[in-house]
């Protein structure tokens, strides 16, 4: 995975975002994420073979170091996120990582926004809200030099985050 570290972040960042962006047009609770990218496809391919080859303890610290820092994984590779009533009503401070700093303007039932990050990451993306349980959207960012575009679908699952914890990037 050493070679796709720079992917891992920009899509939690995106993930981030894209959970984050339900505030203004989505219902808080528990959000259901879906990423595609040729690179994040490689990527997560590769993590899910790691995984498997890992003792099932090794395993679990790593799943509860994830749903820890508020992302949860399903078998199938969605991400879990919890977004909560406080990030709702000011969704960009609780989506940013620290180093970083980002903007949103929220038109009809969409919401463009842009990020830029001390370490020079940097991307853009925008997000369709057709009701407050689903979106779609995508995110163009760049870390490290390189580019990416990544396809982003959510739906909301429940008001209850059960296990899966806020995300937790900023302070």
């Amino acid at each position: 995975m050493h070679g796709y570290g720079w992917l891992f972040a920009i899509a939690v960042a995106s993930i981030a975002m894209s959970q984050a962006q339900a505030g203004p047009l989505g219902k808080p609770g528990l959000w259901e994420s879906t990423v595609r990218s040729p690179e994040l496809d490689q990527a997560r391919a590769q993590m899910t073979q790691q995984m498997a080859k890992m003792p099932p303890a090794q395993r679990a610290q790593m799943e509860a170091m994830m749903n820890n820092m508020g992302v949860g994984i399903t078998p199938s590779g969605a991400t879990r996120v919890c977004v909560t009533d406080e990030m709702a009503k000011d969704p960009m401070p609780a989506a940013m990582p620290d180093g970083c700093k980002g903007s949103s303007k929220v038109s009809g039932r969409t919401v463009s926004f842009e990020y830029s990050c001390q370490d020079g990451a940097h991307g853009r993306g925008e997000f369709s809200y057709p009701d407050d349980r689903s979106y779609t959207g995508w995110t163009d960012g760049t870390v490290r030099g390189r580019q990416t575009r990544i396809e982003h679908a959510g739906r909301w699952i429940s008001a209850d985050c059960g296990s899966v914890k806020p995300l937790r990037l900023g302070k």
